[in-house]
């Protein structure tokens, strides 16, 4: 099976599983979360060692080292604190996306899959901080009745596009049938945890 479509599956089942998510787990989910950014924010720092970076690659180590110093602040207890920390992190990389996008447009061919993972990784946490953001305004009563009602809607939403996923024996040429349609499903389903916000 695709390997794209193995992350994009076990993305969603994560996903699912955020959802209900207790309240009182909340704080340690997002230390959890950024432990793991952490961790592949210093293994890219070791993979640059062996790169030749240029001015505008030793620009993006440091944009990567910033967001070490983002990642090892404090535990957010409460809201206020991870509202905080969330603004942080999201312009760290926002930074850090476009500093990248200067180093590939300059830098020999091969970072490829560099970039791709990057903006994957990024991509998934900035979607587990939004359902994160959304336990956290949990906290109001009136609010949880419409998040109840939401948090069904995205499940329903989830088994629907791991519906579509081509098993494992289907091969390759069912993945291409259908990766596109999964894509749209999937922007679609973060735009929902998204509006749930506007």
């Amino acid at each position: 099976m695709n390997k794209f479509l193995k992350d994009s599956l076990q993305e969603l089942d994560d996903l699912e599983i955020h959802l209900d998510l207790p309240d009182d787990a909340v704080s340690d989910f997002f230390e959890a979360q950024k432990e793991g950014l952490k961790g592949w924010v210093e293994k890219t720092k070791e993979h640059l060692q062996s790169v030749e970076l240029g001015e505008e690659g030793n620009k993006l180590k440091a944009k990567l080292e910033h967001m070490q110093v983002q990642l090892a602040l404090g535990k957010a207890e409460g809201r206020d604190a991870f509202e905080a920390q969330k603004e942080k992190l999201e312009h760290s990389i926002n930074d850090t996306a476009s500093q990248l996008k200067k180093w590939e447009d300059g830098a020999e061919a091969g970072i490829d899959k560099f970039s791709d993972d990057f903006h994957q990784m990024a991509d998934a946490f900035k979607d587990r901080l939004e359902l994160l953001r959304l336990k956290y305004t949990l906290g109001k009563a009136d609010l949880k009745d419409e998040f109840e009602e939401k948090r069904k809607d995205l499940k329903d939403k989830i088994q629907a596009i791991k519906s579509k996923a081509p098993k494992e024996e289907d091969g390759d040429d069912k993945w291409d049938e259908v990766k596109e349609e999964i894509g749209e499903a999937y922007d679609h389903l973060k735009k929902a945890v998204r509006g749930i916000f506007s």
